[in-house]
């Protein structure tokens, strides 16, 4: 299933475009409706899918995301709201396809729960009936249960059925954020849900921080995550020979060897950067190390990818590829989980107990990432 996803070609007739609320939040700016406007012009022309332009109840203090408080989540719920008004009837007007998906907010149930019913008092019947999933994340960086969580609290609110249909879920940087919402949907913790999907930055952006994510034979055997550095050694170029290994069948491969790979990379023997490349070598050399970064990132996306897929059909156990995870016990257990009230009291049994590796309860830091990978 994962294979096919990559080997007709690396432009996915499917992209997702973000709103980028979130980063105007963490910059302390503001935005006018000639910026939204351009935003829902750009998502509603160049992608299928297009997240909400949300409010988020957190204010950037001291350097740090602090929640305003269940509070604020009306006020914050009713302004999102307008702007998913106004976002679906923009994309109406130009007779956009895409689809909308809205973004939740509310680190407690209460909070959800209001955020999310003043969002949807702003629009009508109709306009509901566009939305195209929910979306939600855990703005706790080491609370990876979190999403499970506040997906869980989702599923309990009025939506229509078509809606729940398709879970996003935000800011997944690895296993240990994806398996707990990942194991929920697949027990039916998310009732009615059918599609899951989630983004991740550290994926995308693979190249850029030389991130390099093992294969599901080395995770067997105690091989970890890596970086490859600055520098072209040895490493590097046994690991460019791999990436060849897998796309050098693909349709479009506009390189010739993993050599050509590494010569528009930052291991280039000029000592280019990428920009440099475009600058001083030409267009299709640009092009070239655009998609060698593609290939790279894409490339990492596929082995996530095929570990989770070899977990679903249950070729390898929790423990093959999260080992060394000091809150797997906590996982298997959530495995063996699959009704709701039971998940809620498990969670407030975990996060409570004593000596047993127990999940806190803290304040939420913000942190969501975007770039989509359905099932």
């Amino acid at each position: 299933m994962i294979s096919s996803c990559f080997f007709n070609g690396i432009y996915s007739p499917i992209s997702t475009s973000d709103s980028g609320g979130l980063q105007i939040v963490t910059q302390n700016k503001s935005i006018t409706a000639e910026m939204r406007r351009e935003i829902y012009r750009i998502q509603a022309t160049h992608s299928n899918m297009a997240f909400s332009f949300d409010m988020i109840p957190y204010k950037k203090i001291d350097g740090s995301m602090v929640y305003l408080g269940d509070q604020v989540s009306e006020t914050f719920g009713k302004m999102a709201g307008r702007n998913l008004k106004e976002q679906i009837n923009f994309f109406e007007k130009i007779d956009s396809q895409t689809k909308i998906f809205p973004i939740l907010h509310g680190p407690t149930k209460n909070g959800l729960e209001s955020y999310t019913y003043n969002m949807l008092s702003q629009l009508n019947e109709a306009e509901i009936s566009k939305l195209g999933c929910l979306a939600a994340g855990g703005l706790i960086w080491t609370q990876n249960f979190q999403i499970l969580e506040r997906a869980v609290n989702c599923y309990q609110l009025e939506f229509p059925d078509k809606i729940k249909q398709h879970f996003h879920a935000l800011g997944i940087c690895g296993f240990r954020k994806l398996m707990p919402i990942l194991i929920g949907v697949r027990n039916g913790l998310l009732p009615g849900c059918q599609n899951f999907s989630f983004d991740s930055t550290k994926l995308v952006k693979s190249y850029v921080y030389g991130y390099v994510l093992p294969t599901l034979e080395e995770m067997k055997v105690g091989k970890g995550e890596r970086t490859l550095g600055k520098v072209r050694n040895s490493e590097v170029e046994e690991y460019y020979i791999q990436m060849w290994e897998f796309w050098k069948e693909m349709p479009e491969n506009p390189f010739s060897g993993p050599e050509d790979l590494l010569e528009h990379s930052v291991f280039n023997s000029k000592g280019l950067n990428d920009t440099e490349i475009f600058h001083q070598l030409g267009l299709e050399a640009g092009i070239k190390s655009v998609t060698q970064i593609i290939f790279y990132a894409y490339y990492n996306t596929f082995k996530f990818l095929h570990v989770i897929e070899s977990y679903l059909r249950g070729e390898v156990e929790l423990s093959d590829f999260m080992g060394r995870y000091p809150k797997l016990h906590l996982l298997e257990e959530l495995e063996t989980i699959n009704d709701v009230d039971v998940f809620r009291d498990w969670m407030e049994s975990v996060r409570y107990a004593k000596g047993r590796n127990k999940i806190s309860y803290q304040k939420p830091a913000c942190g969501i990432e975007a770039t989509k990978w359905l099932f």
